[in-house]
């Protein structure tokens, strides 16, 4: 008999894991500023390290296809979560930008094996859009916490402190680890068909068809790429607006704080408004702070830009989540998504970083994540929208049977 768990305690895990494994992508903007500081790498350079870091959870995903059905998520978890540690304290020690490119694209296979299991956890749960939603909300206020605090930390030492607190905080949660799922566990829409008494042959005529689940995951890519490609150089281009590194740092804090806001504003909202509506409204909000960026050239107007963008980015995430989610009936587009959030998280920062190699301007960068969020907006909406559809058929299915 399939054992099942408490969503409640899984929250629990899953909010404070998700979040310190990501800590890099949510404090980018101001490791970029201190390895160009305090190691002299340039800013193409700082932006290639924090690529091999998200990068490296990206790969983490290909072998979590063999072991996701296989081991026991919380030993997998646990083991990750010493490795991770191990790797930053390795990286306290590295002042060399090749040396710590490889250390944080190898180390970063644990966050990434973290992250998979946060994802595979959420989407077993009823209410998937409030767990991802939750989660997000743990991520970017950790996110706030260290962009108030880091850049008054690198003013009497270096960017070995963040590695250290790093390590310290994920070794903290490791406890946590016991409340989540083992794998085994029957999710939410199983334990449903199961009571309907629905067979397989049932639920496949609700079936999403293979080429919707592969554009979903491109425009979800995307999403990421075109989010961090912008998020990891705004204090840059803050800096060579001339605005005094300390404001743009609070500005960027105070960012996160509508970071939480618009993850807890989609927590509240999950499964009241159709999801269709959200995805497109939040795309909305991300052009919108764009276009800011680009025309209110101004103090007032990059603040902002900053905070419409955050909380753009996290009302949007627990529905974008959602909607894979609900295409998803193996768990097969989970890992997937997560493949592409590490490859999107990367390689923004990756096309970032090339524009200005080969002799582009931070506006360029602008002007190359705006049109790729708007393909990524008008794929994610049109698969929200067949999401809806194809619950609908799955609610009529389960409605005739029994």
């Amino acid at each position: 008999m399939k054992a099942f768990f408490t969503e409640n305690k899984a929250d629990i895990a899953i909010i404070p894991l998700a979040a310190v494994a990501v800590s890099v992508m949510v404090m980018a903007p101001v490791l970029v500023g201190q390895m160009i500081h305090e190691y002299g790498f340039t800013a193409s350079e700082a932006g290639y390290v924090i690529s091999a870091e998200l990068g490296g959870m990206g790969l983490a995903s290909l072998p979590a296809f063999w072991w996701i059905k296989k081991f026991n998520w919380r030993t997998v978890a646990r083991l990750s979560i010493l490795f991770l540690a191990l790797g930053n304290v390795v990286s306290a020690f590295l002042t060399d930008y090749t040396a710590l490119f490889a250390a944080r694209l190898v180390f970063a296979l644990g966050a990434g094996n973290l992250m998979v299991i946060c994802m595979a956890s959420s989407g077993k749960m009823k209410n998937k859009d409030r767990s991802y939603g939750l989660w997000i909300s743990g991520q970017l206020l950790l996110g706030m916490i260290g962009l108030m605090i880091l850049p008054r930390v690198f003013e009497i030492s270096g960017l070995w402190v963040f590695y250290a607190a790093f390590a310290i905080a994920i070794l903290t949660v490791y406890p946590l680890t016991r409340f989540m799922p083992t794998g085994q566990e029957e999710s939410h829409d199983q334990q449903v068909a199961k009571a309907a008494g629905l067979s397989p042959a049932d639920m496949s005529a609700a079936s999403v068809p293979i080429i919707a689940k592969v554009i979903c995951i491109i425009g979800f890519f995307f999403f990421y790429v075109s989010i961090n490609g912008l998020w990891t150089y705004y204090e840059r281009i803050g800096n060579e607006a001339g605005y005094d590194a300390k404001s743009v740092g609070d500005i960027l804090a105070i960012s996160s704080i509508f970071g939480v806001l618009g993850a807890l504003t989609g927590v509240f909202i999950a499964g009241r408004i159709k999801r269709s509506y959200i995805v497109a409204l939040s795309y909305l909000l991300v052009f919108t702070s764009v276009v800011t960026l680009l025309q209110w050239q101004d103090i007032i107007g990059y603040t902002t830009s900053v905070v419409v963008f955050k909380y753009a980015g996290g009302f949007a995430f627990p529905f974008l989540m959602g909607t894979i989610a609900t295409l998803d009936r193996g768990g097969t587009m989970i890992v997937f998504a997560n493949i592409m959030t590490g490859g999107g998280l990367a390689i923004g920062p990756a096309v970032a970083a090339a524009i200005l190699d080969r002799g582009g301007s931070y506006q360029l960068i602008i002007y190359t994540m705006l049109c790729l969020s708007i393909f990524s907006g008008s794929v994610m909406w049109f698969m929200a929208r067949l999401g809806e559809r194809f619950e609908h058929k799955r609610g009529v299915a389960q409605g005739t049977v029994g």
